[in-house]
Formats: structure tokens, C-alpha cells, sequence
């Protein structure tokens, strides 16, 4: 069945991690993806087309049109409601799986057209609660199913793990974001024990975006921020933007933290990951934006 999948963005690779499950979900031949970045896409999904709009394809028939994943722009979400919609009156089957909302208002209200096509889309799923909250409050009639992330089940690719140097490994997932309210300082110390613990610990930085990918130095003062001993780096890659983005992806993502001792992260996909790995994991929450808290 021929399907497109909406609501992709190349880099994000909580986004990536939740089109590789859909993809198995929703098996098709030949799929589409259809998102931001489409190039790191097409890198990341060898051997399928991705799009970021429809026009690029010409005229094209899609029996299915499924929206997937976590959706972090506005104006992105929008557009893939706007193209689930064409879709839908054009006869394609449509489908919500994992999906995650962000606190936009487009996405706590969505448009009158678009609540009726998602309400009479066939399966409909969604990462976490809050996301749940949300679409029960749309009023649609619909109890979207807990998916709980589906793509922590991803086959760990042990490609990079090769290449880290030193044990034990402290691994450490933070955003983008600046903290101007402090909300990192001494964070590590607010765990009774934890700043003893990791002596002797090699760094592991698992950024899940290329804005979290940060410098050696940039590092070392995250650590003094966190009130964490000093430490080695145990895989330079991941303090190269462009060399992580290009060698990264979210099998490889998932092998490294299974590879870690422990973990601090700000972020869902290397929780889940950590989670299913059964590697002892510490969330750092209170930001907006900030999804460990799901």
C-alpha cells in the first residue's frame, strides 16, 4: 500500500527514531516522507523519498497517509494537518500513530477542518500522557491509544559503541536551551551521592539534535555547572556538530546508551532508551519544551 508519512523532522532524531517504527508499522512500498530537512532525511532513511511538500512529487495517489511522531514547529504541524486533509478528501486511509504535541497553540487548538479529519482517522496513537491530555481535549470523540513510545524497541546499532574510549561512562542528554533560570547548577548534587558515584567516569554527551551538539570546552563547563567531577571525553565524534549528524542515527543513539553506566538527560528518546536498556537514568525537568517529564 502505497503511504506517506507526514510530520518528519531530519536531525530530530526522536523524530527519526518514531518514522523507522512507523515504517514497520505501516509496511509500504515504496513509502514517502514528507518533512522538515528532507535531505537529512533522505541520509537517514536510505533508499526512500523525502519531500518537503507535496508539489515536489508531481501527481501522486496514496492509498494511506499516516502522521507520526513527536511534532516540535507550529508551522510544520499546520501544514501536515492541511496535507492529511487533501489527502483524506482524495480517498487515502488516514492514521495518527505516536504522535507527540508540544504546548503550541495550534496544537492545543487545532483548526475546526483538521479536528474533523483526525477524528475520523482510523488508528490513533500517541507517545505520552500529556499528548493524550491534549487531544481528549479537543472534544473529537476520540481516546487516542498510550503508545509510550514504541521506538525505544529499536535494534540497538553498535556501530559507534566501538569507538568509546574508557569506562565507566557517564552519559549526559541535555537541550538546547541556555537555562537562564539555573535550573542545571549543581543539579548533580541535588542526587545524595551521585557527584562520589561518577569519579573516575569518562563522558558520554548523547545530544538528540544538532543544537545540543556541543564543543569539548562547552562540555567541561556543563560538567562544572552540573557540579560533576572533571572527565575525559569518551567519544569526540559527539562533540563535532557536523560529524555527529552525519554518522549519527537513532539505532546507533540507542546502542550508546546502552552502553552508559548512568544517565542524565533532558530528553524523552534517551529516557526511553535508557529505560529499556535498564541504565539507571535521572531526569532534569522544569523548562517548557522540555519532554523528559513524559
Amino acid at each position: 500500500m502505497r503511504t506517506l508519512f507526514l510530520g518528519a523532522t531530519g536531525g530530530d532524531l526522536a523524530s527519526e527514531a518514531a518514522v523507522a517504527e512507523a515504517l514497520s508499522a505501516f509496511p509500504s512500498s515504496p513509502p514517502v516522507l514528507q518533512g522538515i530537512r528532507p535531505s537529512r532525511l533522505a541520509r537517514a532513511f536510505p533508499g526512500l523519498r523525502a519531500v518537503l511538500g507535496l508539489e515536489e512529487l508531481g501527481r501522486q495517489d496514496f492509498a494511506r497517509a499516516v502522521l507520526v511522531g513527536p511534532q516540535r514547529d507550529e508551522a510544520s504541524w499546520l501544514s501536515s494537518l492541511s496535507l492529511l486533509g487533501r489527502l483524506a478528501a482524495a480517498g487515502a486511509e488516514v492514521h495518527v500513530h505516536n504522535l507527540g504535541l508540544s504546548e503550541f497553540p495550534a496544537m492545543l487548538d487545532p483548526p475546526t477542518e483538521a479536528r474533523a479529519v483526525l477524528a475520523a482517522a482510523g488508528r490513533f496513537s500517541v507517545r505520552d500522557h500529556a499528548t493524550q491530555d491534549f487531544v481528549l481535549s479537543w472534544q473529537i470523540g476520540r481516546i487516542p491509544l498510550l503508545a509510550a513510545y514504541p521506538e525505544a524497541w529499536l535494534s540497538p546499532d553498535p556501530a559507534l559503541s566501538t569507538e568509546l574510549r574508557g569506562r565507566p561512562l557517564f552519559g549526559l542528554s541535555l537541550g538546547a536551551w541556555r537555562d537562564p533560570r539555573g535550573l542545571r547548577r549543581g543539579a548533580i548534587g541535588r542526587v545524595p551521592g551521585l557527584a562520589a558515584r561518577l569519579a573516575g567516569h569518562a563522558l558520554l554527551p548523547l545530544p538528540a539534535e544538532p543544537e545540543a551538539v556541543r564543543e569539548a570546552g562547552a562540555l567541561a563547563g556543563l560538567l562544572e555547572t552540573l557540579g560533576a567531577p572533571p572527565m575525559p571525553l569518551a567519544l569526540p565524534l559527539a562533540a563535532d556538530r557536523a560529524g555527529w549528524m552525519e554518522r549519527i542515527t537513532p539505532a546507533r543513539l540507542a546502542a550508546l546508551v546502552a552502553a552508559c553506566d548512568v544517565v542524565l538527560t533532558e530528553t524523552d528518546l534517551v529516557a526511553a532508551f535508557a529505560a529499556r536498556a535498564r541504565v539507571p537514568c535521572i531526569g532534569l525537568s522544569g523548562v517548557q519544551g522540555n519532554t523528559v517529564h513524559r
